[in-house]
């Protein structure tokens, strides 16, 4: 993902150990110097353009001399799990919006069986469509 920044970032920066004693690590590359204008104060300042991912990879000695041996294929890596990720979370938000319409598919043929009971009522006492809404609405609740 490319990420901007005032500060120019570390090639490998080591995070914390997380709870399956895993090293967090972040990498960059590619960074890019970029000069920027305040419009206010016509000052120039100076940020950072470069990508970066940040992945988890088991603890060992030498930690920062195996990414360096390994950057490219780690930062590959880093960026794969994490497109994958986004995709997850994608196939998870169209998963929850067919369950979601699935609901609604269900309450609309609850809705159309009432509808179809209160019409074979209609047809079979005579009465008219609002009196017998008028008798059964009241109790709505208790049917479904």
């Amino acid at each position: 993902m490319i990420v901007q920044g005032s500060a120019s970032p570390k090639k490998i920066w080591i995070r914390y150990i997380d709870e399956n004693n895993n090293d967090v690590i972040r990498l960059t590359r590619n960074v890019i110097e970029k000069d920027i204008t305040d419009e206010i104060t016509n000052n120039i300042r100076k940020f950072y353009e470069y990508e970066e991912i940040e992945i988890s990879i088991a603890n060992r000695n030498n930690l920062e001399e195996y990414v360096l041996n390994n950057f490219d294929a780690i930062f590959e890596k880093g960026l794969s799990d994490l497109t994958l990720q986004k995709q997850i979370e994608e196939k998870d938000k169209q998963i929850k919006e067919l369950i979601d319409n699935y609901k609604l598919l269900e309450v609309n043929q609850q809705t159309q069986d009432i509808l179809t009971t209160i019409k074979q009522l209609t047809d079979m006492y005579g009465q008219t469509l609002d009196s017998i809404m008028f008798d059964i609405l009241p109790n709505i609740n208790t049917i479904i």
